[in-house]
């Protein structure tokens, strides 16, 4: 009897796994394409864009490399990134920490106010952010990218952070 629920348990979850499966092929099959037509030569790219390469061509990645300054680009990448990302948690749990444990009115509205942020798309926001990063003469620098990231990553992080640092159990708070 123990047998047959089961069965019925896994021929009821067949559905959820078929829509699992064809969103699997759905968010792959642009990874795919990507990949193999980094392998093929260019004229092959437009006659068989979904297929293998006829032959691996690593002069794609040779001419990458040599042609553009791919290493610099990476260097600024990785350090923006890096930097952005290292404000946004140390800001983000500061704040987080201080709205979870501030309790007034006040804190649920700057908490608000925050998460308001989140909903604020970047194209309204970004002709004031531009104003902002030509005043601090940080325009066509790599530096002018790690304000914007963390001012459009912190209301997300904020939104995460107070919520997981108010299940915290007061007792480890205190100790």
């Amino acid at each position: 009897m123990a047998r047959t629920s089961s069965l019925k348990r896994a021929q009821r979850n067949t559905g959820s796994h078929v829509a699992l499966l064809i969103w699997t092929a759905i968010v792959l099959f642009p990874l795919w394409v990507l990949i193999s037509g980094s392998f093929k030569a260019k004229t092959e790219i437009y006659t068989n864009p979904f297929g293998m390469p006829e032959s691996f061509q690593l002069s794609n990645y040779t001419s990458v490399l040599e042609s553009g300054d791919f290493v610099a680009y990476f260097f600024n990448t990785f350090t923006v990134v890096i930097i952005s990302l290292t404000l946004v948690l140390i800001l983000g749990t500061l704040a987080a920490y201080a709205l979870a444990n501030w309790l007034s009115c006040w804190s649920r509205w700057t908490y608000f106010l925050f998460v308001a942020g989140m909903m604020l798309p970047i194209k309204i926001a970004s002709i004031r952010l531009l104003e902002i990063i030509k005043a601090m003469g940080l325009l066509d620098t790599p530096w002018s990218l790690i304000p914007i990231y963390v001012a459009m990553g912190l209301p997300f992080s904020i939104f995460i952070l107070t919520d997981f640092i108010r299940q915290i159990p007061k007792e480890i708070n205190e100790a």
